[in-house]
């Protein structure tokens, strides 16, 4: 019972962080990314650290650095359909062939349009390219408590620029879910 009560102090607080952080200065999508990965390896963190007799805050605050970092990286570049779209690919990936990449393209969001006073002779603005998604899993390994893992190697290109990063995938029961490392 107090494992569960500090899980979920310790879930409470991570969560106004990360709404703080969330309403900062910055580039929005970072913030998004930050406060997101962080809520998600924090709470991610106190589990996998309740269920295996571990120290539930310590893991939240690892959970939650790890996660922040993470969400950061790839969330400064990324909109909220690209994140979720990046999200969906890479449980996809964890169930796929090693080494198989998986690749979707992502249509960008309508733009609002300002009203100019601009000539009517004026060209309009290029129209934006679609973010290519890539995901790529690795061989799937066994930790040293049995459990099986795999690193999902993560590619966005969106206007003309590449972001990498990687998700570490484990399998629990017949699912697999992110897992903080």
């Amino acid at each position: 019972m107090r494992k569960l009560a500090i899980l979920a102090i310790t879930a409470l607080m991570t969560l106004g962080l990360s709404g703080c952080l969330a309403t900062t200065g910055g580039s929005s999508n970072e913030a998004k990314g930050t406060a997101i990965g962080t809520a998600g390896g924090a709470v991610l963190g106190g589990i996998i650290a309740n269920n295996t007799g571990g120290n539930t805050a310590l893991g939240m605050l690892i959970g939650g650095a790890v996660g922040g970092l993470i969400g950061n990286r790839i969330g400064a570049a990324l909109d909220e359909r690209e994140r979720q779209e990046l999200a969906r690919l890479t449980e996809r990936a964890a169930r796929a062939k090693s080494n198989q990449t998986i690749t979707t393209r992502v249509q960008p969001s309508p733009q609002k349009t300002a009203k100019t006073t601009a000539s009517k002779s004026a060209s309009p603005p290029p129209k934006p390219k679609p973010t290519e998604l890539k995901v790529t899993p690795g061989e799937i390994y066994t930790k040293s408590d049995g459990q099986q893992c795999r690193n999902i190697k993560q590619v966005a290109v969106k206007d003309g620029k590449t972001y990498q990063d990687s998700a570490t995938m484990c399998k629990s029961g017949s699912d697999w879910t992110a897992a903080a490392v």
